[in-house]
């Protein structure tokens, strides 16, 4: 089973006509859990670590006419 949360929010606002501004903010997290490695020989003594992974993004910017 690999479980993962996603969770995001935008916000934006435009500012006089045609120009804009947005910001960004996010949190992404992933957890692999420790399955057996089905493959492997039992005499080399291998296993799988599990893994998590934890990312917060901002972001902002201006929008411009063309």
């Amino acid at each position: 089973m690999t479980p993962g949360l996603l969770s995001d929010l935008a916000v934006g606002a435009l500012f006089g006509e045609g120009v804009g501004a947005f910001f960004e903010f996010g949190y992404h997290a992933v957890w692999v859990q420790r399955p057996p490695l089905a493959a492997s020989v039992d005499a080399l003594d291998l296993q799988r670590e599990p893994y998590g992974w934890n990312a917060l993004r901002a972001a902002a910017g201006v929008t411009l006419p063309l």
